[in-house]
Protein backbone atom coordinates (compact mmCIF):
# COMPACT_ATOMS: atom_id res chain seq x y z
CA UNK A 1 0.00 0.00 0.00
CA UNK A 2 1.59 3.51 -1.15
CA UNK A 3 0.13 5.53 1.28
CA UNK A 4 0.84 3.16 4.26
CA UNK A 5 3.58 3.94 7.09
CA UNK A 6 6.62 1.46 6.73
CA UNK A 7 5.94 -1.61 9.06
CA UNK A 8 8.49 -3.12 11.13
CA UNK A 9 8.97 -7.23 10.08
CA UNK A 10 7.43 -8.71 13.65
CA UNK A 11 8.01 -12.09 14.54
CA UNK A 12 7.76 -14.27 17.45
CA UNK A 13 10.82 -15.10 19.48
CA UNK A 14 10.02 -19.11 18.74
CA UNK A 15 7.16 -21.27 18.66
CA UNK A 16 7.55 -22.29 21.89
CA UNK A 17 6.83 -18.30 22.88
CA UNK A 18 4.11 -18.16 20.49
CA UNK A 19 2.30 -21.23 22.49
CA UNK A 20 2.15 -19.63 25.62
CA UNK A 21 0.22 -16.42 24.59
CA UNK A 22 -3.32 -16.05 26.64
CA UNK A 23 -3.26 -12.08 26.18
CA UNK A 24 -1.60 -11.01 23.29
CA UNK A 25 -1.28 -7.47 23.81
CA UNK A 26 -0.26 -7.71 27.52
CA UNK A 27 2.55 -9.78 26.30
CA UNK A 28 3.42 -7.98 22.98
CA UNK A 29 6.87 -7.01 24.87
CA UNK A 30 7.79 -10.57 23.62
CA UNK A 31 7.86 -9.76 20.06
CA UNK A 32 10.97 -8.38 18.80
CA UNK A 33 11.00 -5.53 16.60
CA UNK A 34 14.30 -4.61 14.34
CA UNK A 35 16.19 -1.29 15.13
CA UNK A 36 15.02 1.53 14.68
CA UNK A 37 11.27 0.57 13.81
CA UNK A 38 9.22 3.31 15.15
CA UNK A 39 5.44 2.20 14.73
CA UNK A 40 4.82 -0.82 16.93
CA UNK A 41 1.42 -0.86 16.70
CA UNK A 42 1.36 -0.92 12.47
CA UNK A 43 -1.43 -3.28 10.69
CA UNK A 44 1.21 -6.37 10.45
CA UNK A 45 1.49 -6.29 13.90
CA UNK A 46 -2.47 -6.97 14.76
CA UNK A 47 -2.04 -9.40 11.42
CA UNK A 48 0.13 -11.22 13.74
CA UNK A 49 -2.00 -11.32 16.93
CA UNK A 50 -5.12 -12.32 15.19
CA UNK A 51 -2.97 -15.57 13.29
CA UNK A 52 -1.38 -16.27 17.07
CA UNK A 53 -4.98 -16.25 18.81
CA UNK A 54 -6.69 -17.97 15.83
CA UNK A 55 -4.33 -20.72 16.04
CA UNK A 56 -4.55 -21.11 19.93
CA UNK A 57 -5.84 -24.54 20.25
CA UNK A 58 -7.79 -23.42 23.61
CA UNK A 59 -9.39 -20.42 21.57
CA UNK A 60 -9.95 -23.09 18.53
CA UNK A 61 -11.73 -25.37 21.76
CA UNK A 62 -14.14 -22.09 22.88
CA UNK A 63 -15.14 -21.69 19.93
CA UNK A 64 -16.41 -24.86 18.94
CA UNK A 65 -14.06 -25.45 15.83
CA UNK A 66 -13.94 -29.50 14.74
CA UNK A 67 -10.12 -30.81 15.19
CA UNK A 68 -8.45 -31.76 12.46
CA UNK A 69 -10.27 -29.38 10.00
CA UNK A 70 -7.70 -26.68 10.48
CA UNK A 71 -4.23 -27.55 10.38
CA UNK A 72 -3.40 -23.64 10.24
CA UNK A 73 -5.39 -20.32 10.46
CA UNK A 74 -4.50 -17.59 8.01
CA UNK A 75 -6.02 -14.35 7.29
CA UNK A 76 -5.84 -15.08 3.38
CA UNK A 77 -6.57 -18.59 3.00
CA UNK A 78 -6.06 -19.28 -0.46
CA UNK A 79 -5.97 -22.84 -0.49
CA UNK A 80 -9.51 -22.58 -0.25
CA UNK A 81 -9.44 -21.95 -3.94
CA UNK A 82 -9.03 -25.54 -4.52
CA UNK A 83 -11.77 -26.81 -2.46
CA UNK A 84 -14.89 -25.54 -4.85
CA UNK A 85 -15.11 -26.79 -7.98
CA UNK A 86 -18.20 -24.70 -9.26
CA UNK A 87 -17.20 -21.39 -10.92
CA UNK A 88 -20.00 -18.87 -11.78
CA UNK A 89 -18.59 -17.16 -14.98
CA UNK A 90 -21.14 -14.18 -15.51
CA UNK A 91 -23.32 -13.06 -12.84
CA UNK A 92 -24.89 -9.68 -14.50
CA UNK A 93 -28.37 -10.94 -14.78
CA UNK A 94 -28.45 -11.41 -11.38
CA UNK A 95 -27.42 -7.91 -10.55
CA UNK A 96 -29.51 -6.49 -13.54
CA UNK A 97 -32.29 -8.26 -12.21
CA UNK A 98 -31.99 -6.45 -8.60
CA UNK A 99 -32.03 -3.45 -10.43
CA UNK A 100 -35.85 -4.10 -10.63
CA UNK A 101 -36.48 -4.48 -7.41
CA UNK A 102 -37.21 -1.62 -5.86
CA UNK A 103 -34.24 -2.16 -2.97
CA UNK A 104 -31.38 0.15 -1.59
CA UNK A 105 -28.14 -0.69 -2.59
CA UNK A 106 -24.69 1.01 -0.70
CA UNK A 107 -21.97 -0.08 -3.44
CA UNK A 108 -18.69 0.61 -1.73
CA UNK A 109 -14.50 -0.18 -2.36
CA UNK A 110 -11.78 1.48 -2.34
CA UNK A 111 -9.50 3.71 -4.32
CA UNK A 112 -6.25 2.06 -3.78
CA UNK A 113 -7.06 -1.76 -4.14
CA UNK A 114 -4.95 -3.44 -6.84
CA UNK A 115 -7.51 -6.53 -6.12
CA UNK A 116 -10.57 -5.15 -7.44
CA UNK A 117 -9.78 -1.57 -8.84
CA UNK A 118 -12.64 0.99 -8.74
CA UNK A 119 -12.34 1.69 -12.33
CA UNK A 120 -13.81 -1.64 -12.90
CA UNK A 121 -16.80 -1.36 -10.72
CA UNK A 122 -17.34 1.84 -12.55
CA UNK A 123 -17.10 0.03 -15.87
CA UNK A 124 -19.95 -2.37 -14.41
CA UNK A 125 -22.16 0.40 -13.32
CA UNK A 126 -22.30 2.32 -16.59
CA UNK A 127 -22.99 -1.59 -18.26
CA UNK A 128 -25.93 -2.12 -15.36
CA UNK A 129 -27.77 0.93 -17.56
CA UNK A 130 -29.42 2.71 -14.86
CA UNK A 131 -30.03 5.98 -14.29
CA UNK A 132 -27.06 8.58 -12.89
CA UNK A 133 -29.05 10.72 -10.34
CA UNK A 134 -26.22 12.07 -8.77
CA UNK A 135 -22.79 12.88 -10.73
CA UNK A 136 -19.64 12.05 -9.02
CA UNK A 137 -18.86 14.36 -5.95
CA UNK A 138 -16.84 14.26 -2.91
CA UNK A 139 -18.51 13.55 0.41
CA UNK A 140 -16.94 14.28 3.99
CA UNK A 141 -16.45 13.33 7.57
CA UNK A 142 -15.16 15.57 10.15
CA UNK A 143 -14.74 18.17 7.28
CA UNK A 144 -12.16 16.01 5.37
CA UNK A 145 -12.96 14.57 1.72
CA UNK A 146 -13.51 10.64 2.74
CA UNK A 147 -14.41 9.30 -0.82
CA UNK A 148 -16.66 10.28 -3.75
CA UNK A 149 -20.07 9.23 -4.63
CA UNK A 150 -22.26 8.41 -7.03
CA UNK A 151 -26.25 7.69 -7.00
CA UNK A 152 -28.23 5.69 -9.40
CA UNK A 153 -31.57 5.00 -9.79
CA UNK A 154 -34.60 2.67 -11.66
CA UNK A 155 -37.50 1.83 -11.12
CA UNK A 156 -37.34 2.27 -7.36
CA UNK A 157 -34.27 0.77 -6.93
CA UNK A 158 -31.76 2.93 -5.21
CA UNK A 159 -27.89 2.39 -6.09
CA UNK A 160 -25.13 4.79 -3.48
CA UNK A 161 -21.60 4.16 -4.98
CA UNK A 162 -18.95 5.63 -2.83
CA UNK A 163 -14.88 5.36 -2.89
CA UNK A 164 -12.91 5.42 0.42
CA UNK A 165 -9.95 7.51 -0.22
CA UNK A 166 -6.83 6.37 0.69
CA UNK A 167 -7.83 2.64 1.77
CA UNK A 168 -6.93 -0.59 0.61
CA UNK A 169 -8.69 -4.08 0.06
CA UNK A 170 -10.27 -4.51 2.63
CA UNK A 171 -11.71 -0.66 3.31
CA UNK A 172 -13.38 -1.02 6.97
CA UNK A 173 -9.91 -2.18 8.32
CA UNK A 174 -7.98 0.49 6.83
CA UNK A 175 -10.54 3.58 6.88
CA UNK A 176 -13.13 2.42 9.85
CA UNK A 177 -14.23 5.35 10.86
CA UNK A 178 -15.33 6.41 7.68
CA UNK A 179 -16.89 2.70 6.73
CA UNK A 180 -18.71 3.85 9.80
CA UNK A 181 -19.91 7.10 8.93
CA UNK A 182 -20.77 5.91 5.51
CA UNK A 183 -23.02 3.26 6.43
CA UNK A 184 -24.88 4.88 9.04
CA UNK A 185 -25.77 7.98 6.56
CA UNK A 186 -26.61 5.51 4.15
CA UNK A 187 -29.12 3.25 6.75
CA UNK A 188 -30.54 6.37 7.65
CA UNK A 189 -31.25 7.60 4.31
CA UNK A 190 -29.25 10.67 4.58
CA UNK A 191 -26.91 12.02 2.04
CA UNK A 192 -22.89 11.13 2.29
Amino acid sequence: MVLAPKCATIKPKSDNDRRKRRFLKENSKHYRLPPGANDYWCKNFAYLLCTIWANDKAVQSALHVREETIQEWRRCNLTLQTAYDIDVGNNFDYHKNLTKTGIQVLLYGPDHDLVVPHISTEYWLTILNITLDEDWRPWYVSGQVAGYTMKYSNYGYRLTYATLKGAGHSPTEWKGRECYEMFERWIHFYPL
